[in-house]
């Protein structure tokens, strides 16, 4: 009898440890699951939705779909005929921070349903920023848009810092050199010049940022992040588009100085960066960087060919009177600072 009792015992254990257990995994699934919303299961009743929430966003490409603009992501654009671009040309380029996640599927479905096309459209995330490192809730947030944009075959790159990247990895000796000595520098001790092809930054005599060494350095941590990218995501990287991380070597050798240099573009291991010059021969650059009027009025905008740089989370269907105007006006381009 007491044996009976022990195994009955023993059993009631074991189903109430694989109750606790179950309960815990659908938990975790719920966690994981949850940063993709529900709501996009339906797309169509999310695309109207999406147009209430960011209405400034859906109001803008009206304009241009009203003004005859042909639309493209930045692969089409690359791959194109560059002596036959339309005259009216939007090149759509989204650069995805953490805070822009939330927002980003709802861009991603105003471009579906509005312009046809899921594939109008660039979208740069910033995986494995090293200001993010160390963080799985915020890694697999991005992993899961990335994930998501994938299955619709859109157009997915990365969004890097190349400086921030280099610090952390290599430590190099000028690390903790305030931004006014780093500017100093950069200046008295090094010639830039811009093509549009590329730039070369050449050392005039000294070379304390060791350029030549950081340059082959560079390919290398780019050629690594790749892998990882690929292993993450399942998607190999084409392209770039620098962040404007605010560090003090930043201000002084920006990301879109390094990543247009010839030696890097020429090294294989990417095609282009959304700020390379050859691009800027091309396309007019149109931020929402600093909130510019144009998002409020897009009649404000000439007709011209552009590359649009759009952080969704800027476009929260905030009241008009809320947007403040920084004093950017369309096509100037503003700080490589964001």
């Amino acid at each position: 009898m007491i044996k009976y009792l022990l195994k009955i015992k023993k059993l009631w254990l074991w189903s109430a440890f694989l109750v606790v257990l179950f309960a815990a995994c659908e938990k975790e699934s719920k966690v994981h699951n949850s940063t993709v919303p529900n709501q996009f299961v339906d797309e169509k009743s999310a695309f109207e939705k999406a147009k209430q929430k960011i209405p400034r966003y859906y109001k803008l490409l009206s304009f241009f779909k009203s003004q005859g603009y042909t639309i493209w992501n930045f692969k089409t654009f690359y791959y194109s005929d560059k002596t036959k671009l339309p005259e009216k040309l939007l090149i759509i380029r989204h650069d995805i921070h953490f805070r822009d996640i939330d927002l980003a599927y709802d861009t991603y479905l105003i471009e579906k349903f509005f312009l046809g096309s899921a594939n109008t459209a660039t979208y740069f995330v910033m995986l494995d920023d090293p200001s993010e490192s160390g963080n799985p809730f915020v890694r697999q947030k991005y992993l899961d848009f990335i994930s998501f944009l994938k299955k619709r075959q859109v157009d997915v790159q990365p969004h890097i810092s190349p400086n921030e990247m280099y610090l952390k990895r290599y430590h190099p000796s000028w690390i903790y050199k305030s931004e006014d000595e780093l500017k100093k520098i950069v200046q008295d001790d090094y010639v830039i010049t811009k093509t549009d092809k590329g730039t070369t930054i050449e050392a005039k005599g000294k070379d304390e940022l060791s350029i030549g060494l950081m340059n082959s350095r560079m390919i290398q941590m780019l050629k690594d992040y790749n892998t990882v990218w690929k292993a993450s995501t399942g998607l190999e990287v084409f392209a770039y588009a620098a962040h404007g991380s605010k560090i003090p070597i930043n201000y002084a050798l920006n990301n879109a100085i390094l990543l247009d240099q010839l030696s890097l573009l020429r090294s294989g291991v990417y095609h282009f960066d959304a700020y390379n010059s050859w691009i800027s021969k091309h396309l007019t650059y149109l931020s929402d960087n600093e909130v510019p009027p144009w998002m409020n009025k897009p009649e404000l905008i000439a007709p011209k060919r552009y590359q649009l740089l759009v952080h969704p989370y800027l476009w929260d269907g905030l009241g008009s009177e809320t947007l403040k105007n920084f004093g950017a006006k369309p096509g100037v381009d503003t700080s490589f600072r964001y």
